[in-house]
């Protein structure tokens, strides 16, 4: 009687595979392609992975951005980007660690963003995330300020 070997090899190298092989988890979304920018009354951006198209009542942009990356310690990381869009829409995107994407908008909190969601933000403010109306959370808590040295 004649034993192939094959299957078991196969089996135990798949095992191996995958057990051995796992990545690191990346848990920061890619910036590459990022851009902002309107055109008449209407704004469009993809930030940290995020599409946005925005109703303007006029044009102009303004962007800031922190950046903490922390390579070898990825749930340490930290990335805000904030960019407004003509006189009014102020957008905060906030990556903390392994949490998801914060959504704030006008000091307003709107819940978290994932990579590849698109967001509408119409003339009345109505936010709009991969075509479901997201209401407002209510207003962004501020951190408690520090406490002077004494």
């Amino acid at each position: 009687m004649k034993y192939s070997v094959l299957p078991l090899l196969v089996t135990i190298g798949f095992f191996l595979l995958s057990i051995g092989c796992e990545q690191p988890k990346n848990n920061v979304p890619p910036t590459t392609g990022d851009f902002i920018k309107t055109i008449d009354d209407t704004g469009t951006a993809r930030v940290l992975g995020v599409d946005f198209h925005v109703a303007l009542k006029s044009s102009g942009v303004e962007t800031d951005e922190l950046i903490n990356l922390k390579p070898d310690e990825p749930n340490r990381s930290f990335l805000r980007k904030m960019f407004k869009m003509g006189d009014d829409i102020n957008i905060t995107l906030i990556k903390d660690g392994e949490k998801p994407i914060t959504f704030e908008m006008n000091k307003m909190n709107y819940g978290t963003l994932n990579v590849g969601d698109k967001v509408e933000i119409d003339l009345d403010q109505k936010v709009t995330v991969n075509g479901e109306v997201r209401p407002s959370l209510g207003p962004v808590e501020e951190p408690e300020p520090m406490p002077m040295p004494k």
